[in-house]
């Protein structure tokens, strides 16, 4: 006669091989990259809903592309190589996602007005799409670089830190007087003047896009354009700048 085991004992493997599965789905997802969706209603219903919210390792404001997973809260850890995209069905704008301390493999706005402000972002050696206009106000850290893809404009307002060549392959870049803080070559930008790119770089023979704030707090200077001579010691020509309001 087979005895049937406690339910102590049951109990304790179910834990047990429930933990085992949560580490394996932690590793898988450390492994390989992918991408996340933010995602405001924290419903899984299909539908990914843009919004304003808090960007940090506590709000359930993430889930897959197809929001068909229950939504999650963003780990340092476990989505450190992951992208986050910000997009969604289109809502009240503008929405204002406020940063915690993340880090993160890349970022892509896939909706407009997204803007994302205060805290640091980790993002050395990632990179940022936008598919269309993007703004990110908080601090970029990380070594490594960055790499900009889509045909939106990056606005950055950041006063960031991050090091490395900053590669811009596609769209515009914008910069308030911060922002690249001492990122391009090492140079202090002050008096809102923007200084050399020295680690901006285009495709070879392909301009730069750059938009330099025109306002007095953050304009680029009496220098203009002359802000924004290429100095990186290579023949790819200057960048195509010019002065806007934003």
């Amino acid at each position: 006669m087979v005895m049937p085991r406690p339910l102590s004992i049951s109990l304790a493997r179910f834990a047990s091989s429930a933990a085992i599965c949560a580490a394996l789905l932690g590793a898988s997802r450390q492994a390989s990259a992918a991408s996340f969706a933010w995602d405001v209603d924290t419903l899984t219903n299909g539908t990914v809903t843009s919004g304003s919210g808090a960007w940090d390792n506590v709000a359930l404001n993430f889930t897959d592309p197809a929001d068909s997973i229950p939504h999650f809260a963003w780990n340092n850890t476990t989505n450190a190589a992951d992208t986050a995209v910000f997009g969604g069905t289109v809502g009240v704008q503008p929405f204002t996602v406020t940063v915690g301390t993340i880090t993160a493999g890349g970022l892509g706005f896939t909706t407009p007005g997204y803007r994302l402000a205060g805290g640091t972002l980790a993002l050395g050696g990632g990179t940022i799409d936008t598919a269309v206009d993007g703004r990110i106000d908080s601090v970029i850290t990380g070594a490594g670089g960055l790499t900009k893809t889509g045909t939106g404009t990056l606005f950055l307002g950041g006063a960031n830190t991050f090091t490395g060549q900053f590669q811009i392959n596609a769209g515009k870049v914008a910069l308030s007087g911060l922002g690249l803080g001492p990122v391009a070559g090492g140079e202090e930008k002050t008096g809102g003047e923007v200084g050399h790119l020295k680690d901006a770089v285009g495709p070879p023979g392909v301009g730069i896009n750059l938009l330099l704030a025109a306002d007095g707090a953050h304009g680029a200077g009496g220098g203009g354009a002359e802000g924004c001579e290429r100095d990186d010691g290579e023949e790819r020509g200057r960048a195509n700048a010019k002065m806007e309001n934003w």
